[in-house]
């Protein structure tokens, strides 16, 4: 009885172990101005160089970033930028099995003039008021085609999920809306 259970508790720790193995690295830090303020919302790219791989985040409310699951190693290239500001890169990181790397960020304005933005517009024939929304014509010979036993308009309808069928009272004829 003994043996069983030293065998059940080996297998439960051995499987612990075996989860609890860490294959990469994580970067993380705060990206400020050059007042020290937090910039929300700047973007943070990492570039692993030797493979081209590049991951990336935007900073929180706080400033604050984290870019996790890094191959370890490197040469790592990491890039600030926010609109407004100059970007910065950061070169020749290193990374470490398992440790977060501190790495922070910190940009300076930035003044850039924008040339005038030119809008034209032209009328569509394809898109105009006579057109209300999506339209799908179905020819008398696609009915007839369709591999139905009624060869109905109904049967037709069925095929699509978005298509249903509305008897008009004191009509011939029946409507199809769509969903």
């Amino acid at each position: 009885m003994t043996k069983k259970y030293s065998i059940l508790v080996f297998l439960l720790l051995s499987n612990l172990v075996a989860v609890a193995q860490i294959t990469t690295s994580k970067i993380k830090g705060t990206v400020t101005d050059d007042k020290g303020k937090a910039l929300f919302g700047a973007t943070v790219v990492v570039l692993h160089k030797p493979t081209g791989t590049k991951s990336g985040t935007i900073t929180q409310e706080n400033g604050k970033y984290t870019i996790p699951n890094l191959r370890v190693g490197g040469p790592y290239k990491i890039t600030f930028s926010y609109l407004g500001y100059a970007s910065q890169e950061i070169n020749d990181i290193y990374l470490t099995l398992g440790e977060t790397t501190n790495i922070d960020g910190k940009l300076v304005e930035e003044g850039t003039e924008l040339e005038e933005v030119v809008i034209t517009t032209s009328k569509s024939s394809t898109f105009n008021s006579d057109r209300t929304g999506a339209q799908t014509s179905i020819s008398s010979k696609q009915l007839k085609t369709l591999p139905t036993i009624s060869r109905a308009q109904s049967d037709f309808t069925r095929l699509d999920h978005q298509l249903v069928m509305v008897p008009l009272v004191g009509e011939m004829t029946n409507s199809i809306t769509s969903l």
